[in-house]
């Protein structure tokens, strides 16, 4: 008897009790500082912090790959999409629409242009299962539809054991699974703010921090051992559904999208048959990582921005995108003279991620 998963029926599915799940948004910032973030041919700061445009260039594009987006709805129509979100489910529906959703996967569409993306919708007023189960079942339904990665910019407090399972099983069958930190934070590293799914051990947790040469931790970014990486979230510019243009989003849902497209495009090209073989990707994924990782904050692993800042640019490239420029802070510091390596508390920190 085969233990595989089948995929289930959606109209006998018992709806769950409801974990008060959200997407991981924290505040909406209408254009603060749109004249000053990209020039009529350029991309976004927080997609060239990242390395975007150099991570093309040399032919990390996403192509071959899949990305899941599990979240409120994107609005595939925006033109600047290329025609990349190419199918997905929506378990729920109605008028809430697909703000969030479609911010997201712009941050990923720009960092990994010639990935696909699958939109899994489970926000919204109705639906025949409640949002926790659409979770549950857009994550299964993700990986039986190819997705290689998922970025899930939602959290919740409590944690759901479908969740987990799904999240469990799909990482064993080789997809990467991409969580925001939350946004439940108050600003002290010394207090542990934890959310779900990114506290459990399979996701990789992303927190946010803003874009200054120093790249100070965004207040309302989760705090605790399980945070792996730090990625822009701070007025993140990207798509707005309903029209043709962008606006500006804060929060660790936005971090999120960064990193996980930089994972899509590094995924691709001259790396593509590193991962073909779908057994051990995570392990394969945090390992590379840690080439294009500037540690920030503390020295070494911290509980706000885990092993530090990912990025393609290398230290001098990344200093040179502000020039001199500093931020308001009181000791401003530039970043390190090296990308970080530190294997051993790589290792520890693993062992710390929350318990099954």
């Amino acid at each position: 008897m085969s233990l595989d998963y089948k995929r289930p029926d959606y109209y006998t599915t018992a709806i769950r009790q409801e974990a008060s799940f959200q997407t991981a948004f924290c505040v909406q910032s209408e254009n603060d500082d749109a004249d000053d973030e990209c020039g009529d041919n350029e991309q976004p700061l927080g997609i060239r912090l990242h390395g975007g445009p150099q991570l093309n260039a040399q032919g990390y594009t996403g192509r071959g790959i899949k990305v899941a987006v599990i979240d409120n709805g994107i609005d595939g129509s925006h033109p600047l999409f290329h025609g990349k979100v190419t199918g997905g489910f929506k378990y729920r529906y109605g008028n809430r629409g697909e703000d969030h959703g479609t911010h997201v996967a712009g941050a990923i569409h720009m960092m990994a242009p010639e990935a696909e993306l699958r939109d899994y919708r489970v926000f919204g007023p109705e639906g025949e299962l409640g949002t926790v189960q659409s979770i549950a079942n857009a994550i299964m339904d993700a990986y039986l539809d190819g997705c290689d990665l998922i970025n899930l910019s939602i959290g919740s407090k409590r944690a759901d054991a479908a969740i987990m399972n799904a999240i469990q099983y799909v990482q064993r069958k080789g997809v990467v699974l991409v969580a925001a930190a939350s946004n439940f934070g108050d600003g002290d590293v010394l207090t542990n703010e934890r959310a779900y799914p990114a506290c459990f051990e399979e996701t990789i947790s992303i927190a946010a921090v803003k874009k200054e040469h120093d790249l100070p931790v965004v207040k309302s970014s989760n705090s605790n051992p399980s945070v792996d990486y730090a990625g822009i979230g701070d007025r993140v510019r990207s798509f707005q559904a309903g029209s043709h243009g962008y606006t500006n989003l804060t929060g660790t849902s936005m971090a999120c999208p960064h990193i996980c497209g930089l994972i899509a495009a590094l995924m691709s090209g001259p790396n593509a048959s590193k991962f073909r073989r779908k057994e051990g990707r995570d392990a394969k994924v945090r390992e590379l990582l840690k080439q294009y990782t500037l540690d920030i904050a503390c020295e070494g692993f911290d509980n706000a921005t885990g092993l530090g800042f990912v990025t393609f640019l290398s230290r001098s490239e990344f200093n040179n995108m502000f020039g001199n420029k500093r931020s308001s802070r009181t000791s401003p510091s530039p970043l390190p003279p090296h990308r970080f390596r530190a294997p051993a508390v790589s290792s520890q920190h693993k062992d710390e991620k929350h318990p099954r």
